[in-house]
């Protein structure tokens, strides 16, 4: 479905990551194998998931290595409630929290760059105006047997169907 949903973009590059051996579903594995030597300089890495992630990160495996080792990308969403990040992060990671909500797309870019120079990994707070939209409630919509076309791109939505995925 990944490589559905950013075939009309060339910048984006689908990973088969998480499937190479050992295959595991941790964030901590799968970003150990995306970090990993490789010829030329390391690129950095930014792990982006939604303000709900944020309100679990802690329970993570390996969340506070995880927090210190690479960048994270907090974004927030419609209707989740707004939790203090000192309080849902491990201490360790207080330190490097960034909040950048409010400010706008123009200037994001530029400050994130800013921040980076200090070559110190960050956990940023942002908001980009996201739709009200979730992988949870898309699954139990399809499961349910409800319309979730206009929630996800024509390419997902007409896979979703011929495979009969969830249900």
């Amino acid at each position: 479905m990944v490589a559905l949903a950013t075939a009309g973009f060339p910048s984006f590059l689908p990973s088969m990551t998480e499937l190479e051996p050992p295959a595991s579903s941790f964030s901590v594995h799968t970003l150990g194998k995306l970090a990993r030597p490789r010829r030329g300089p390391r690129p950095r890495l930014y792990f982006i998931a939604g303000e709900d992630s944020l309100q679990d990160v802690a329970n993570w495996r390996a969340s506070r290595e995880l927090l210190i080792s690479y960048n994270f990308v907090f974004v927030t969403r419609p209707g989740v409630r707004t939790i203090p990040a000192e309080s849902l992060l491990p201490q360790r990671s207080v330190a490097r929290l960034c909040d950048l909500r409010g400010v706008k797309p123009r200037e994001l870019r530029r400050k994130i760059e800013k921040e980076q120079e200090s070559k110190e990994n960050r956990v940023y707070l942002i908001d980009v105006g996201a739709l009200d939209i979730s992988s949870t409630q898309i699954r139990e919509r399809a499961v349910s047997g409800k319309r979730i076309g206009h929630l996800v791109p024509a390419p997902i939505h007409e896979y979703i169907q011929k495979l009969h995925i969830y249900g």
